[in-house]
């Protein structure tokens, strides 16, 4: 049985469909119609807006009268025209997701301009009629009013059919009909300033917030991940990568962005600056509310964390193999800073531990700044020069270099004109 019989013997089985003597009574045009639904009349710059376009017919008498438009078989004989679905100003396409795997006994084709399209057919019947629907999603770029004609429905039909010789069923003087639903009309609003958020960076729709971290305790200098996922419907597919503020604790290493169309993942690598982090604190995600037309937050839980100190083992000093010297201009008066200021604050601290009787401290700054002495000048210099930074800020020398070293550098206690070369020499 095909779709439009199953469709038909539903119909008249539910008793929906108008009695035989009235339902021959009604003319072609009345028989189907189209529609396209924006969902509301009032949108916003920016929001992404689902157009869905409803055939309804009237399976039976489709079933006994409709005859096919093209060669190409379809389960539903029409075509429909739908003008706002065509490239215009203001209305951007959206790419659609990939469909799930649909059976042909739950499914409907029908022509959508010069396409063949299959949507997902669930049989539902109003007021005698049955309804297939399609979704198109549009981003819309500027304010004003976008107009587009009416859509349209074309189908043919015939009051006789004969049968040849090889059974083939053919219509007697077919007829073409043309029916045309009402136009479709936007009205696109700024997004209002009133009442926006400081951190709001263009989110509109309804939103959650979720964060999770995939370990509560690691080392100074290890890297945790975490997975902040954005879930509700509107326009997350068309932003950038959303920042949060909060994270000032931790060194951003990278971002993984994982899209769809009613959600967006976002997996996160931190490295905690110091051993001092506590936890990963709440954070938040502004958005604007179109069908309530204000702003509002949502909101993480703070994730408790436990960094233990230092990572990485004491630096090993390898004894400076002979290499070409080659001279280069930042090495040689940054290294001589360095020198100055570590080995004077080394110095003292020597002093101090002396008179108060106890062991003099810092063995390993004194080797780095020995092994970094030794090789200014040399292609050794910068990465001698990069693990005394990594003494200096307490961190695995791994994960020294970083767009945000020179600000760290002024926390650990540098001076900032030394902190910037020592940042741009080790880029």
């Amino acid at each position: 049985m095909s779709r439009l019989a199953l469709a038909a013997t539903l119909a008249a089985t539910l008793l929906l469909v108008p009695g035989a003597a009235g339902a021959e009574e009604r003319r072609p045009d009345t028989r189907a119609s189209v529609h396209v639904f924006p969902g509301r009349t009032t949108f916003y710059v920016g929001e992404v807006v689902a157009l869905r376009l409803e055939i309804h017919y009237d399976a039976p008498w489709f079933e006994k009268h409709a005859t096919p438009l093209f060669r190409q078989p379809m389960d539903l004989p029409v075509r429909a025209n739908v003008p706002v679905f065509q490239p215009r100003e203001g209305l951007e396409p959206m790419a659609d997701p990939p469909p799930p795997p649909i059976s042909a006994q739950l499914s409907e084709s029908f022509a959508l301009g010069d396409d063949v399209v299959r949507v997902t057919s669930y049989g539902f019947i109003v007021n005698g009629s049955t309804i297939v629907s399609l979704t198109r999603r549009f981003r819309l770029t500027r304010p004003g009013t976008i107009t587009a004609a009416a859509p349209t429905l074309e189908f043919a039909w015939a009051e006789r059919f004969e049968t040849d010789l090889l059974g083939v069923r053919t219509p007697v003087d077919p007829q073409r009909v043309t029916v045309t639903g009402t136009e479709s009309r936007l009205t696109v609003l700024p997004v209002p300033s009133a009442g926006r958020p400081a951190d709001y960076q263009g989110l509109i729709g309804r939103y959650t917030l979720r964060a999770r971290a995939d370990r509560a305790e690691l080392a100074l200098g290890d890297t945790l991940r975490l997975t902040l996922t954005i879930e509700g419907e509107g326009n997350h597919e068309t932003l950038a990568v959303p920042g949060f503020e909060g994270l000032e604790a931790f060194h951003l290493l990278g971002t993984l962005d994982e899209q769809a169309p009613k959600a967006r993942t976002l997996h996160i690598d931190l490295v905690p600056l110091s051993s001092g982090v506590r936890e990963i604190p709440a954070l938040t995600l502004a958005f604007f509310d179109p069908e309530r037309g204000v702003y509002d937050v949502t909101r993480t839980k703070p994730i408790p964390l436990t960094v233990h100190g230092a990572s990485a083992p004491p630096v090993p000093v390898p004894p400076a193999p002979p290499e070409p010297a080659r001279p280069r201009s930042w090495l040689l008066p940054l290294t001589l800073g360095l020198l100055a200021l570590l080995g004077t604050g080394l110095l003292l601290r020597r002093r101090r531990a002396r008179a108060q009787g106890s062991t003099e401290p810092d063995g390993q700054l004194e080797a780095l700044l020995t092994r970094l002495r030794g090789a200014a000048g040399t292609t050794a210099g910068g990465e001698a020069l990069i693990d005394v930074l990594a003494w200096q800020l307490s961190a695995a020398p791994a994960t020294v270099v970083a767009p945000d070293l020179a600000l760290r550098l002024e926390r650990s206690g540098l001076p900032a004109p030394l902190a910037q070369r020592a940042a741009a020499a080790v880029e």
